[in-house]
């Protein structure tokens, strides 16, 4: 399957109902990632950088939209319920329209430990907001090629805590630019520009009339 995805337009939320739901104040920011847990993608880090991050940035929250009937779900929730007095950090079963969340983010934390070609970096990407991921990880070092700030060399955690609390501190000028530059790249994965692609490829094939 080719790396598309469909990319709707952009809606306003003057009512944020992911804040709403999960009582997240307006000026706090979010951290989120997405996709059905399993090791490899790196839900036990996503953790431990939401632990070590909410100790130094004392209003983020983290959201993870994907958790499973099964045990390793459980024992993730159990962990972080040790910690997460405040309730901080929101680990949420599958839902048909992740797009709500995508929209609420400031920032999409990529935590995978081996991902081909994630689709749900694309999502984030359509909405602008900073995307951190692990460059040796899969397909994330090809898309971010050349945002260096936004790849991070291994799984340490403190780095991870590091370049987060970084990107979230940038100023407005420097999120527009990003925002920019990763708008562009997700719309060269759109599904309409690769059916495009895939009629004219077709449409010089030997023997095919025009």
């Amino acid at each position: 399957m080719p790396p598309i995805i469909e990319l709707p337009e952009a809606t306003k939320n003057t009512n944020d109902p992911v804040r709403a739901a999960l009582g997240i104040p307006a000026n706090s920011p979010i951290v989120f990632s997405c996709g059905l847990v399993e090791w490899r993608k790196g839900p036990d880090v996503f953790l431990e950088v939401a632990r070590k991050l909410i100790d130094k940035m004392p209003t983020v929250h983290f959201i993870w939209l994907g958790l499973l009937d099964n045990e390793y779900s459980d024992e993730l929730v159990a962990s972080k319920t040790v910690w997460d007095k405040n309730q901080q950090v929101h680990l949420l079963p599958v839902c048909s329209d992740s797009r709500p969340y995508f929209e609420a983010m400031n920032l999409f934390f990529l935590s995978s430990r081996e991902d081909p070609f994630p689709l749900v970096m694309l999502e984030a990407a359509h909405v602008g907001r900073p995307i951190v991921g692990v460059r040796a990880s899969g397909g994330v070092n090809d898309f971010l090629a050349g945002l260096d700030d936004l790849l991070v060399e291994t799984w340490d955690v403190d780095g991870f805590v590091e370049r987060i609390e970084a990107l979230l501190a940038l100023d407005s000028a420097k999120q527009a630019a990003f925002q920019q530059e990763l708008k562009k790249r997700a719309v060269n994965y759109s599904a309409a520009l690769f059916m495009d692609r895939w009629s004219a490829l077709h449409s010089n094939e030997p023997g095919k009339t025009r």
